[in-house]
Protein backbone atom coordinates (compact mmCIF):
# COMPACT_ATOMS: atom_id res chain seq x y z
CA UNK A 1 0.00 0.00 0.00
CA UNK A 2 1.81 3.69 -0.88
CA UNK A 3 2.35 5.96 1.59
CA UNK A 4 1.49 9.55 1.47
CA UNK A 5 3.71 12.00 0.07
CA UNK A 6 4.39 14.35 3.08
CA UNK A 7 3.19 15.44 6.51
CA UNK A 8 -0.85 15.74 7.14
CA UNK A 9 -2.67 17.41 9.55
CA UNK A 10 -4.68 14.19 11.72
CA UNK A 11 -6.99 15.02 14.32
CA UNK A 12 -4.89 13.56 16.99
CA UNK A 13 -2.35 15.55 19.21
CA UNK A 14 -1.25 18.89 21.44
CA UNK A 15 0.42 21.57 21.40
CA UNK A 16 0.67 24.47 23.92
CA UNK A 17 2.27 27.87 23.06
CA UNK A 18 3.62 29.10 26.61
CA UNK A 19 4.12 32.71 25.45
CA UNK A 20 0.94 33.27 23.53
CA UNK A 21 -0.89 30.84 26.26
CA UNK A 22 -2.69 28.98 23.67
CA UNK A 23 -3.45 25.05 23.00
CA UNK A 24 -3.94 24.07 19.67
CA UNK A 25 -5.48 20.57 18.78
CA UNK A 26 -3.72 18.31 15.37
CA UNK A 27 -0.27 17.55 14.58
CA UNK A 28 0.98 17.18 11.30
CA UNK A 29 1.88 13.42 10.37
CA UNK A 30 3.35 10.99 8.12
CA UNK A 31 1.00 8.76 9.68
CA UNK A 32 -2.19 9.84 8.19
CA UNK A 33 -3.18 7.76 5.26
CA UNK A 34 -6.08 7.57 3.04
CA UNK A 35 -8.42 4.89 2.84
CA UNK A 36 -8.88 2.68 -0.53
CA UNK A 37 -10.27 3.48 -3.88
CA UNK A 38 -12.10 0.44 -3.43
CA UNK A 39 -13.23 -1.54 -1.01
CA UNK A 40 -15.09 -5.22 -1.32
CA UNK A 41 -17.76 -6.67 1.54
CA UNK A 42 -16.02 -10.39 1.36
CA UNK A 43 -12.31 -11.25 2.40
CA UNK A 44 -10.28 -13.78 3.74
CA UNK A 45 -8.84 -12.55 6.35
CA UNK A 46 -10.11 -8.79 8.22
CA UNK A 47 -7.35 -7.05 10.62
CA UNK A 48 -8.84 -4.51 13.03
CA UNK A 49 -6.38 -1.78 14.00
CA UNK A 50 -3.42 -0.27 12.17
CA UNK A 51 -0.80 -0.38 15.04
CA UNK A 52 2.17 -2.08 14.35
CA UNK A 53 0.41 -5.48 15.37
CA UNK A 54 -2.03 -5.00 12.70
CA UNK A 55 0.47 -3.76 10.15
CA UNK A 56 2.68 -6.79 10.56
CA UNK A 57 -0.19 -9.07 10.59
CA UNK A 58 -2.18 -7.63 7.64
CA UNK A 59 1.36 -7.21 5.61
CA UNK A 60 2.16 -11.14 5.89
CA UNK A 61 -1.23 -12.09 5.38
CA UNK A 62 -1.02 -10.36 1.70
CA UNK A 63 2.47 -10.92 0.86
CA UNK A 64 1.18 -14.71 1.21
CA UNK A 65 -1.50 -13.86 -1.06
CA UNK A 66 -4.66 -13.69 1.34
CA UNK A 67 -7.46 -11.05 0.54
CA UNK A 68 -7.17 -8.59 3.37
CA UNK A 69 -8.96 -6.07 4.85
CA UNK A 70 -7.35 -3.75 7.14
CA UNK A 71 -9.61 -1.51 9.28
CA UNK A 72 -8.57 1.38 11.49
CA UNK A 73 -10.53 3.57 13.52
CA UNK A 74 -7.90 6.90 13.38
CA UNK A 75 -6.67 8.49 10.61
CA UNK A 76 -3.42 7.53 10.64
CA UNK A 77 -1.27 4.04 11.05
CA UNK A 78 0.87 3.50 14.21
CA UNK A 79 -2.18 2.86 16.81
CA UNK A 80 0.12 3.92 20.17
CA UNK A 81 2.68 4.80 18.81
CA UNK A 82 3.48 7.66 15.87
CA UNK A 83 5.86 10.60 14.57
CA UNK A 84 4.38 14.78 14.24
CA UNK A 85 6.81 16.87 12.50
CA UNK A 86 6.44 20.01 14.85
CA UNK A 87 8.73 23.00 13.69
CA UNK A 88 11.02 20.48 11.94
CA UNK A 89 11.30 17.99 14.28
CA UNK A 90 10.23 14.73 14.83
CA UNK A 91 8.25 14.04 17.83
CA UNK A 92 7.21 11.04 19.06
CA UNK A 93 3.90 10.97 20.35
CA UNK A 94 3.93 7.15 21.48
CA UNK A 95 6.39 4.01 21.23
CA UNK A 96 9.48 5.17 20.36
CA UNK A 97 12.68 3.20 21.57
CA UNK A 98 14.19 0.36 19.69
CA UNK A 99 16.86 -1.91 20.29
CA UNK A 100 19.14 -4.75 18.57
CA UNK A 101 17.98 -7.01 21.21
CA UNK A 102 14.53 -6.70 20.85
CA UNK A 103 13.97 -9.55 17.90
CA UNK A 104 11.36 -8.57 16.16
CA UNK A 105 11.81 -4.95 16.19
CA UNK A 106 15.22 -5.34 15.29
CA UNK A 107 14.35 -7.70 12.24
CA UNK A 108 11.99 -4.88 10.80
CA UNK A 109 14.76 -2.77 11.00
CA UNK A 110 16.94 -4.51 9.35
CA UNK A 111 14.14 -5.71 6.49
CA UNK A 112 13.61 -1.42 5.56
CA UNK A 113 17.20 -0.32 6.12
CA UNK A 114 16.87 1.69 8.57
CA UNK A 115 19.70 0.73 11.12
CA UNK A 116 22.07 3.30 9.33
CA UNK A 117 18.59 5.39 10.80
CA UNK A 118 19.22 4.34 14.61
CA UNK A 119 20.02 7.84 16.53
CA UNK A 120 21.11 8.24 20.53
CA UNK A 121 18.59 10.07 22.80
CA UNK A 122 21.22 12.49 24.61
CA UNK A 123 19.73 11.97 27.96
CA UNK A 124 20.62 8.76 27.90
CA UNK A 125 24.30 9.00 25.89
CA UNK A 126 27.05 8.03 27.91
CA UNK A 127 28.07 11.83 27.92
CA UNK A 128 24.73 12.24 30.27
CA UNK A 129 24.52 13.26 34.13
CA UNK A 130 22.12 12.01 36.17
CA UNK A 131 19.51 13.50 38.82
CA UNK A 132 17.54 11.61 41.33
CA UNK A 133 15.65 13.30 44.75
CA UNK A 134 18.02 13.82 47.96
CA UNK A 135 17.87 15.31 51.12
CA UNK A 136 20.18 18.57 50.50
CA UNK A 137 19.36 22.18 49.62
CA UNK A 138 18.65 21.80 46.10
CA UNK A 139 16.61 18.55 46.79
CA UNK A 140 18.82 17.09 44.48
CA UNK A 141 21.94 14.91 43.70
CA UNK A 142 23.28 15.61 40.20
CA UNK A 143 26.39 13.38 39.37
CA UNK A 144 27.74 11.09 36.40
CA UNK A 145 25.95 7.93 35.97
CA UNK A 146 28.40 6.04 36.82
CA UNK A 147 28.84 7.32 40.78
CA UNK A 148 25.10 6.54 40.36
CA UNK A 149 25.84 3.16 39.04
CA UNK A 150 27.90 2.19 42.44
CA UNK A 151 24.75 2.28 44.83
CA UNK A 152 21.50 1.61 42.36
CA UNK A 153 23.72 -1.36 40.93
CA UNK A 154 23.65 -3.42 43.81
CA UNK A 155 20.25 -2.32 45.33
CA UNK A 156 18.96 -3.70 41.93
CA UNK A 157 20.19 -7.27 42.16
CA UNK A 158 19.37 -7.33 45.64
CA UNK A 159 15.61 -6.14 44.33
CA UNK A 160 15.83 -8.71 41.85
CA UNK A 161 17.66 -11.83 43.33
CA UNK A 162 14.54 -13.79 44.96
CA UNK A 163 16.10 -17.14 44.42
CA UNK A 164 19.84 -16.96 44.58
CA UNK A 165 20.67 -17.02 40.56
CA UNK A 166 19.60 -13.14 39.86
CA UNK A 167 15.67 -14.08 39.35
CA UNK A 168 16.40 -16.64 36.53
CA UNK A 169 14.52 -19.40 37.58
CA UNK A 170 11.46 -17.80 37.35
CA UNK A 171 11.98 -17.02 33.60
CA UNK A 172 14.57 -19.29 32.20
CA UNK A 173 12.96 -18.71 29.55
CA UNK A 174 11.27 -14.96 28.64
CA UNK A 175 9.17 -15.81 25.82
CA UNK A 176 7.22 -18.12 27.79
CA UNK A 177 6.43 -16.23 30.57
CA UNK A 178 3.62 -18.91 32.10
CA UNK A 179 6.35 -21.79 31.66
CA UNK A 180 7.65 -21.85 35.91
CA UNK A 181 4.12 -19.95 37.25
CA UNK A 182 4.10 -22.81 40.01
CA UNK A 183 7.38 -20.82 41.16
CA UNK A 184 6.25 -17.53 40.44
CA UNK A 185 2.81 -17.16 41.75
CA UNK A 186 4.03 -16.45 45.34
CA UNK A 187 5.82 -13.60 43.78
CA UNK A 188 2.96 -11.81 42.25
CA UNK A 189 3.22 -8.69 44.53
CA UNK A 190 4.13 -5.06 43.95
CA UNK A 191 7.51 -3.57 43.58
CA UNK A 192 6.34 -1.72 47.37
CA UNK A 193 6.06 -4.91 48.64
CA UNK A 194 9.03 -6.77 47.24
CA UNK A 195 11.12 -3.14 48.45
CA UNK A 196 9.69 -3.81 51.73
CA UNK A 197 11.22 -7.59 52.58
CA UNK A 198 14.73 -5.74 51.92
CA UNK A 199 17.27 -5.21 54.30
CA UNK A 200 18.20 -1.77 53.52
CA UNK A 201 17.70 1.81 54.56
CA UNK A 202 14.72 3.66 54.17
CA UNK A 203 16.65 6.02 51.58
CA UNK A 204 18.24 3.12 49.56
CA UNK A 205 14.61 1.80 49.02
CA UNK A 206 13.02 5.28 47.87
CA UNK A 207 15.97 5.39 45.58
CA UNK A 208 15.37 2.10 44.52
CA UNK A 209 11.43 2.39 43.64
CA UNK A 210 12.32 5.72 42.28
CA UNK A 211 13.82 3.93 38.94
CA UNK A 212 11.78 1.54 39.14
CA UNK A 213 8.56 3.88 39.00
CA UNK A 214 9.69 5.27 35.33
CA UNK A 215 8.83 1.82 33.61
CA UNK A 216 5.35 1.92 34.86
CA UNK A 217 4.42 5.59 35.11
CA UNK A 218 2.86 4.62 38.51
CA UNK A 219 3.06 4.02 42.16
CA UNK A 220 5.46 0.88 43.15
CA UNK A 221 2.03 -0.04 45.16
CA UNK A 222 0.34 -0.16 41.94
CA UNK A 223 3.10 -2.07 39.93
CA UNK A 224 3.76 -5.33 39.63
CA UNK A 225 7.31 -6.84 40.53
CA UNK A 226 6.65 -9.65 38.04
CA UNK A 227 6.17 -7.73 35.01
CA UNK A 228 9.42 -5.80 36.13
CA UNK A 229 11.06 -9.35 36.79
CA UNK A 230 10.01 -10.16 33.10
CA UNK A 231 11.12 -7.14 31.48
CA UNK A 232 14.95 -7.53 33.00
CA UNK A 233 14.99 -11.16 32.16
CA UNK A 234 14.51 -9.81 28.67
CA UNK A 235 17.17 -7.65 29.37
CA UNK A 236 19.93 -10.38 29.85
CA UNK A 237 18.59 -9.85 33.68
CA UNK A 238 20.94 -6.80 33.53
CA UNK A 239 19.32 -3.06 34.46
CA UNK A 240 21.90 -0.89 32.54
CA UNK A 241 21.17 -2.71 29.68
CA UNK A 242 17.33 -2.47 30.43
CA UNK A 243 17.59 1.32 30.55
CA UNK A 244 19.30 1.11 27.72
CA UNK A 245 16.48 -1.24 25.79
CA UNK A 246 13.86 1.37 26.98
CA UNK A 247 15.56 5.08 26.22
CA UNK A 248 18.52 4.95 24.52
CA UNK A 249 17.52 4.63 20.49
CA UNK A 250 15.27 5.04 18.44
CA UNK A 251 14.93 5.71 14.73
CA UNK A 252 15.61 9.18 13.36
CA UNK A 253 13.35 10.09 11.04
CA UNK A 254 10.94 8.48 13.37
CA UNK A 255 8.72 5.39 14.34
CA UNK A 256 5.93 6.36 11.40
CA UNK A 257 8.92 5.36 8.58
CA UNK A 258 9.16 1.88 10.20
CA UNK A 259 5.01 1.63 10.37
CA UNK A 260 5.32 3.33 6.55
CA UNK A 261 7.51 0.89 5.55
CA UNK A 262 5.68 -2.39 6.90
CA UNK A 263 2.34 -0.55 5.24
CA UNK A 264 3.95 -0.28 1.80
CA UNK A 265 4.67 -3.31 1.46
CA UNK A 266 0.93 -4.31 2.43
CA UNK A 267 -1.11 -5.08 -0.73
CA UNK A 268 -4.45 -4.96 0.65
CA UNK A 269 -7.43 -2.38 1.41
CA UNK A 270 -7.46 0.23 3.99
CA UNK A 271 -10.61 1.86 5.14
CA UNK A 272 -9.89 4.65 7.64
CA UNK A 273 -12.08 6.20 10.19
CA UNK A 274 -14.08 3.51 10.96
CA UNK A 275 -14.89 2.90 14.39
CA UNK A 276 -15.71 -1.46 14.81
CA UNK A 277 -19.27 -1.95 16.50
CA UNK A 278 -19.27 -5.58 16.29
CA UNK A 279 -17.65 -9.00 15.58
CA UNK A 280 -19.59 -11.73 15.33
CA UNK A 281 -19.27 -15.40 14.44
CA UNK A 282 -21.70 -16.57 12.03
CA UNK A 283 -21.60 -20.06 9.78
CA UNK A 284 -18.54 -20.39 8.49
CA UNK A 285 -17.23 -17.02 8.60
CA UNK A 286 -17.05 -13.60 10.53
CA UNK A 287 -18.81 -10.49 10.23
CA UNK A 288 -17.58 -7.20 10.88
CA UNK A 289 -19.75 -3.89 11.48
CA UNK A 290 -18.66 -0.83 11.68
CA UNK A 291 -20.34 2.05 13.82
CA UNK A 292 -20.46 4.15 10.07
CA UNK A 293 -22.80 1.23 8.63
CA UNK A 294 -20.19 -0.57 6.89
CA UNK A 295 -20.72 -4.82 7.01
CA UNK A 296 -18.24 -7.04 5.83
CA UNK A 297 -17.65 -10.82 6.42
CA UNK A 298 -14.16 -13.02 6.51
CA UNK A 299 -13.13 -16.41 7.07
CA UNK A 300 -11.08 -15.30 9.47
CA UNK A 301 -10.55 -12.04 12.16
CA UNK A 302 -7.62 -10.36 13.48
CA UNK A 303 -8.42 -8.18 16.16
CA UNK A 304 -5.53 -5.91 17.58
CA UNK A 305 -8.00 -3.30 19.58
CA UNK A 306 -5.74 -2.73 23.11
CA UNK A 307 -7.02 -4.54 26.11
CA UNK A 308 -8.80 -1.53 27.55
CA UNK A 309 -11.41 -0.64 24.71
CA UNK A 310 -11.84 -4.80 23.58
CA UNK A 311 -15.61 -4.02 26.16
CA UNK A 312 -16.69 -1.32 23.40
CA UNK A 313 -16.93 -3.70 20.90
CA UNK A 314 -19.53 -6.22 20.81
CA UNK A 315 -18.37 -9.79 20.00
CA UNK A 316 -19.63 -13.26 19.27
CA UNK A 317 -18.76 -15.54 20.78
CA UNK A 318 -18.19 -12.80 23.94
CA UNK A 319 -15.22 -11.99 25.17
CA UNK A 320 -13.76 -14.10 28.10
CA UNK A 321 -14.41 -12.53 31.31
CA UNK A 322 -10.82 -12.64 31.78
CA UNK A 323 -10.71 -9.78 28.71
CA UNK A 324 -13.11 -7.43 30.30
CA UNK A 325 -11.91 -7.36 33.97
CA UNK A 326 -7.77 -7.12 33.35
CA UNK A 327 -6.08 -3.77 33.31
CA UNK A 328 -2.83 -2.40 33.14
CA UNK A 329 -1.49 0.19 35.53
CA UNK A 330 -0.41 3.05 33.13
CA UNK A 331 -2.52 5.56 32.56
CA UNK A 332 0.92 8.37 32.49
CA UNK A 333 1.83 10.92 30.15
CA UNK A 334 4.53 11.87 27.93
CA UNK A 335 5.22 15.18 27.48
CA UNK A 336 7.42 16.90 25.19
CA UNK A 337 9.18 20.44 26.46
CA UNK A 338 11.11 22.62 23.91
CA UNK A 339 13.53 24.82 25.78
CA UNK A 340 14.33 27.80 24.62
CA UNK A 341 17.82 27.28 26.67
CA UNK A 342 20.37 24.89 26.00
CA UNK A 343 20.73 21.79 27.97
CA UNK A 344 23.38 19.68 28.36
CA UNK A 345 22.61 15.92 27.89
CA UNK A 346 21.18 15.07 31.27
CA UNK A 347 18.46 12.40 32.90
CA UNK A 348 16.38 13.12 35.75
CA UNK A 349 13.99 11.69 38.25
CA UNK A 350 11.66 12.19 40.86
CA UNK A 351 9.59 9.23 42.21
CA UNK A 352 6.52 7.70 41.88
CA UNK A 353 4.96 10.35 44.49
CA UNK A 354 5.34 13.43 42.06
CA UNK A 355 3.34 14.19 39.29
CA UNK A 356 6.04 14.23 37.07
CA UNK A 357 8.71 11.20 37.63
CA UNK A 358 11.10 11.44 35.02
CA UNK A 359 12.60 14.07 32.04
CA UNK A 360 15.76 13.54 30.11
CA UNK A 361 17.08 15.25 26.72
CA UNK A 362 16.39 14.30 23.37
CA UNK A 363 18.53 16.69 21.23
CA UNK A 364 19.72 20.20 20.07
CA UNK A 365 17.24 21.92 18.64
CA UNK A 366 17.22 23.81 15.11
CA UNK A 367 16.02 27.09 16.88
CA UNK A 368 19.17 26.50 19.43
CA UNK A 369 17.33 25.83 22.28
CA UNK A 370 16.85 21.91 23.25
CA UNK A 371 13.78 19.18 22.67
CA UNK A 372 13.12 16.86 26.18
CA UNK A 373 11.15 14.51 27.15
CA UNK A 374 9.40 13.86 30.27
CA UNK A 375 6.46 11.48 31.79
CA UNK A 376 3.82 11.60 34.02
CA UNK A 377 2.93 9.44 36.84
CA UNK A 378 -0.55 7.82 36.32
CA UNK A 379 -2.79 9.42 39.64
CA UNK A 380 -1.54 12.43 39.97
CA UNK A 381 -1.48 15.77 38.22
CA UNK A 382 -2.77 14.42 34.88
CA UNK A 383 -5.30 11.96 36.10
CA UNK A 384 -6.68 15.45 37.52
CA UNK A 385 -7.71 17.08 34.45
CA UNK A 386 -6.77 16.52 30.45
CA UNK A 387 -3.01 18.47 30.38
CA UNK A 388 -5.14 21.11 27.68
CA UNK A 389 -6.80 22.35 30.52
CA UNK A 390 -3.95 23.78 32.30
CA UNK A 391 -0.97 22.89 30.68
CA UNK A 392 0.60 26.04 32.94
CA UNK A 393 0.44 23.18 36.35
CA UNK A 394 2.20 20.58 34.25
CA UNK A 395 5.15 22.76 33.35
CA UNK A 396 4.89 23.91 37.18
CA UNK A 397 5.14 20.31 38.54
CA UNK A 398 7.41 19.48 35.89
CA UNK A 399 10.38 22.31 37.33
CA UNK A 400 9.31 21.42 41.34
CA UNK A 401 9.37 17.84 41.01
CA UNK A 402 12.32 16.68 38.86
CA UNK A 403 14.31 19.99 37.20
CA UNK A 404 17.61 20.67 40.14
CA UNK A 405 18.89 24.51 40.55
CA UNK A 406 21.80 23.67 39.01
CA UNK A 407 19.45 22.33 35.42
CA UNK A 408 17.57 25.52 33.70
CA UNK A 409 14.64 24.71 31.40
CA UNK A 410 12.57 27.50 29.51
CA UNK A 411 9.71 26.30 27.54
CA UNK A 412 8.58 27.51 24.48
CA UNK A 413 6.27 24.97 23.80
CA UNK A 414 5.05 21.18 24.92
CA UNK A 415 3.54 18.67 22.91
CA UNK A 416 1.74 15.69 23.68
CA UNK A 417 -0.79 13.08 23.28
CA UNK A 418 -3.43 12.27 25.81
CA UNK A 419 -3.64 8.35 25.42
CA UNK A 420 -5.74 8.10 29.14
CA UNK A 421 -8.45 10.23 27.62
CA UNK A 422 -7.83 8.85 23.71
CA UNK A 423 -10.80 6.35 23.17
CA UNK A 424 -9.24 3.69 21.39
CA UNK A 425 -6.26 3.47 23.62
CA UNK A 426 -7.88 4.87 27.26
CA UNK A 427 -4.04 4.48 28.76
CA UNK A 428 -0.71 4.05 27.57
CA UNK A 429 1.90 1.10 26.88
CA UNK A 430 0.57 -1.79 29.15
CA UNK A 431 2.34 -1.99 32.09
CA UNK A 432 0.74 -4.52 34.90
CA UNK A 433 -0.40 -4.03 38.40
CA UNK A 434 0.48 -6.94 41.02
CA UNK A 435 -1.68 -10.07 40.50
CA UNK A 436 -2.60 -10.01 37.01
CA UNK A 437 0.19 -12.40 35.53
CA UNK A 438 -1.24 -15.01 37.95
CA UNK A 439 -4.66 -14.10 37.25
CA UNK A 440 -6.15 -12.52 34.44
CA UNK A 441 -3.28 -11.75 32.15
CA UNK A 442 -2.00 -15.00 32.51
CA UNK A 443 -5.52 -16.62 31.12
CA UNK A 444 -5.46 -14.00 28.17
CA UNK A 445 -1.25 -14.56 27.48
CA UNK A 446 -2.09 -18.54 27.38
CA UNK A 447 -5.14 -18.04 24.98
CA UNK A 448 -5.68 -15.03 23.35
CA UNK A 449 -7.61 -16.78 21.12
CA UNK A 450 -11.79 -16.18 20.34
CA UNK A 451 -12.99 -18.47 18.48
CA UNK A 452 -11.13 -20.78 15.75
CA UNK A 453 -11.89 -18.05 13.20
CA UNK A 454 -11.10 -14.86 15.98
CA UNK A 455 -7.46 -14.08 17.53
CA UNK A 456 -7.32 -11.43 20.31
CA UNK A 457 -3.51 -9.72 19.39
CA UNK A 458 -2.07 -7.07 21.17
CA UNK A 459 1.10 -5.73 22.55
CA UNK A 460 -0.42 -5.69 25.79
CA UNK A 461 -0.27 -9.44 26.05
CA UNK A 462 2.85 -9.99 24.34
CA UNK A 463 4.86 -13.19 25.76
CA UNK A 464 8.28 -11.09 25.13
CA UNK A 465 8.48 -7.69 25.62
CA UNK A 466 5.02 -6.76 26.50
CA UNK A 467 3.66 -3.20 26.02
CA UNK A 468 6.48 -2.36 23.71
CA UNK A 469 6.64 -1.90 20.13
CA UNK A 470 8.73 -5.49 19.60
CA UNK A 471 5.86 -7.04 21.57
CA UNK A 472 3.11 -5.45 19.15
CA UNK A 473 5.36 -6.98 15.88
CA UNK A 474 5.82 -10.25 17.39
CA UNK A 475 1.99 -10.78 18.63
CA UNK A 476 1.56 -9.20 14.81
CA UNK A 477 3.48 -11.80 13.18
CA UNK A 478 2.45 -14.47 14.91
CA UNK A 479 -1.68 -13.96 14.44
CA UNK A 480 -0.71 -13.90 10.71
CA UNK A 481 1.25 -16.69 10.38
CA UNK A 482 -1.16 -18.68 11.96
CA UNK A 483 -4.07 -17.24 10.28
CA UNK A 484 -2.15 -17.96 6.97
CA UNK A 485 -1.85 -21.41 7.55
CA UNK A 486 -5.12 -22.18 8.84
CA UNK A 487 -6.67 -20.53 5.59
CA UNK A 488 -4.05 -22.67 3.78
CA UNK A 489 -4.97 -25.51 5.59
CA UNK A 490 -9.60 -24.23 4.53
CA UNK A 491 -8.36 -24.18 1.24
CA UNK A 492 -6.32 -27.15 0.85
Amino acid sequence: MSSSAGPVASSEGYRYDVSRNLVTAGLATQAVKPSSNYIGRSYDAIVIGAGFTGLAAARDLSVAGKHVLLLEARDRIGGRTWTAQVDGHNTEMGGTWIHWLQPHVWAEVTRYGLVDGVKISSGTSNEADVSYLNDTKDGFVKERPEITDLRLLPLMFKFMDIDGAGGRTLFPQPYQPMQCADLWTSWDISLQERADQLDISIEDRDFLLSWLCINACSSAAESSFLNMLRLYALSGYDFNTFMEICGKMKLKEGTTTLASAIYSEYKGASLFNRVVKSVLSTDGEVEVATKAGDVFHAKHVICTIPLHCLSDVEFSPSLPQAFKTTKHANLGAKVHIHSSLSVDPWFGISDGNHSVCAVFTESPSAQGGTHLVSFGISDKLIAQHHIKDNPKAYILALQNDVVPKSVRIEPTHITWHDWTRDEFAKGAWASYGPKQLSGGLGEITMNPRLSDRIILANADWATGWVGYIDGALEMGRKAGRDTALELDRIAG
